[in-house]
């Protein structure tokens, strides 16, 4: 019988594989559509464990690995994704980026090595299994381009999975895993800000202060920022554990200064905004004019707003989300799985594009080990992980898949 305890005691003899997966990809990064070595070292690991098709070069360097159960039932997907971040690499460990300004610090690798270890432990145990689970390793989630990428190139199809699951790490202790219905993350939109000379009258140093005051202005509707600190982010979870309502009408919206004037192509400001409330979002692009309008109004300067929807909010399926609670508390243990109440305000996932097309669940993998110096503060250059957490989160994903498709079998 393969219960919780069983999964446990399989994927903590795991732990020396994972960990040595994880940190090779992490001692070997790439960036967004670039995925190369990453995907080649997923597709021979996968094909190793004599699953029933494995396939790369879904969508970009995406892979797709397809197990079939012993037993008829379900169809469930569980996603990885595998690309790292243009950022220097601030730990001084063996398994530090070798690669000059790539590094991993979002935890794509530690998802890359918990999706090959959840395949590993349902792949053992695959007689039991009534259903078939598809596996996607997934590139350029950073830019939100591969979850639509894999979806047009037909990773939902043949199978076609009824639900979608995925963890990603974040900076509780390892250990403990959030878990909440609704939104868990707000939209991702694209803002970019084009000058143009009127009246022929600028120069470039008006035009840069310009740039300066336009920039000031607009981040001041901003409500909300990422956490700079330890504290700061205990303050923002407390908030989110309470479902404090401010959370849900919070407003982030900012130009990058690395891009302002250049980079941009003929932009000379790219930016972002993100909104979880949907009032609030829609009013968002006439706030901004309202304030451009009054910075730029007599300066000869005027101005193109130009505003894309980039990716949808991360909502976690309500009835989804209460059906896999039991076992995701399982696996992780009791008063270990945290209810999220409120959307975390700052942060997007390509997750979400999934989540459009079926029913999903992101899962939030504690990794963090503040005792040990791992505070696991996500996008930083000595963002680290606790390596237990990659035991845990394949204990996580396989009870889910187990729990679910017993569930969903044939009668």
């Amino acid at each position: 019988m393969v219960d919780s305890q069983f999964l446990a005691a399989m994927a903590g003899g795991l732990k020396p594989a994972l960990v040595a997966v994880r940190r090779d990809i992490h001692a070997h990064p790439e960036l967004s559509l670039q995925e190369e070595r990453t995907s080649r070292l997923v597709a021979d690991r996968l094909a190793g464990l004599g699953l029933d098709e494995v396939r790369h070069g879904v969508g970009g360097f995406g892979v797709v690995a397809v197990l079939k159960g012993g037993q008829p039932g379900p169809v469930v997907a569980w996603r990885a994704d595998m690309d790292a971040v243009p950022i220097d690499d601030g730990l001084q460990t063996p398994y530090r980026s070798r690669v000059p300004g790539v590094k991993h610090c979002c935890g794509h690798d530690a998802h890359t090595a918990i999706g090959l270890g959840i395949a590993e432990i349902l792949a053992r145990v695959r007689k039991d299994l009534p259903g078939t689970v598809k596996f996607i390793f997934q590139p350029a989630e950073e830019p939100a381009l591969g979850a639509r990428a894999m979806i047009a190139a037909g990773v939902l199809r043949d199978p076609h999975p009824e639900v979608i699951f995925a963890c990603h790490a974040f900076p509780l202790p390892a250990g403990q895993c959030g878990l909440g219905p609704g939104t868990n993350l707000p939209p991702l939109d694209d803002v970019r800000v084009v000058l143009r000379d009127a009246r022929g009258i600028s120069t470039p140093r008006r035009r840069q202060e310009a740039r300066e005051r336009c920039a000031a202005a607009v981040r001041g509707l901003s409500d909300v920022r990422l956490p700079d600190s330890i504290e700061a982010f205990d303050e923002l979870l407390a908030a989110v554990i309470r479902g404090d309502a401010r959370l849900i009408k919070a407003i982030e919206i900012g130009f990058s200064p690395q891009v302002a004037g250049m980079g941009g192509g003929d932009c000379d400001l790219v930016g972002v905004a993100r909104a979880a409330d949907p009032a609030g979002r829609a009013a968002l692009p006439g706030r901004v004019r309202a304030l451009l309008d009054q910075v730029l109004g007599g300066t000869g300067l005027d101005y193109e707003l130009q505003w894309q929807q980039v990716v949808p909010a991360t909502a976690n399926d309500p009835i989804l989300t209460a059906e896999v609670t039991p076992a995701a508390e399982a696996a992780v243990g009791p008063g270990n799985l945290i209810p999220f109440r409120a959307p975390l305000p700052v942060g997007s996932e390509d997750f979400a594009v999934f989540q459009q097309e079926l029913p999903g669940v992101l899962f939030w993998l504690g990794v963090a080990n503040r005792d040990a110096g791992i505070p696991a503060m996500l996008h930083t250059p000595t963002f680290d992980i606790d390596e237990e957490s990659l035991v845990v989160g394949c204990r996580l994903g396989a009870g889910v898949i187990l729990d679910y498709c017993r569930r969903h079998r044939p009668v």
